[in-house]
């Protein structure tokens, strides 16, 4: 009979390991049932790939009330000038959340519900816009206080 006695990882409530990419290595311990045991470790290289399309995808939650997330990924071969900014429903910026040069990857912004300035924003219809290099698109979001 072998008992395999092996690292806890941090896990969520549901019991799923959340891996990001990195090295991982897991020690482990094998013994016996007369008193011998060994030490082993796996050994694995997590990479995530870099994405086919650039994309924009809906903020969330939407509407929201504080802050809001808004996730996107860029395709591009070369480090590319990024902007996402964020316009009132008369096409004004109010915020610019990002403008500089980004690589291929997937990326996460959160807005939280204020202009350039520091200052909250009202309630209201908002718009945000990528650009990056060949690509441009733009989202709807509602801000409710």
């Amino acid at each position: 009979m072998l008992i395999f006695l092996m690292t806890s990882l941090n896990a969520d409530t549901e019991n799923r390991v959340k891996l990001f990419p990195g090295a991982y290595e897991i020690p482990f311990s094998i013994k016996d049932n007369i008193g011998h045991s060994w030490q082993y470790s796996l050994s694995a290289d997590l990479e995530i790939p870099k994405p086919e399309k650039y994309e924009l995808a809906l903020n969330f939650p939407n509407p929201f009330n504080s802050c809001t997330t808004i996730l996107y990924s860029l395709a591009n071969a070369e480090t590319q000038r990024t902007r996402l900014t964020v316009y009132d429903i008369a096409g004004r910026k109010v915020r610019v959340l990002k403008n500089h040069d980004q690589s291929a990857g997937y990326y996460k912004l959160i807005w939280d519900g204020k202009n350039d300035a520091g200052v909250d924003v009202p309630s209201g219809v908002y718009f945000y816009e990528l650009s990056s290099g060949p690509f441009s698109k733009i989202q709807k979001m509602t801000l409710i206080k």
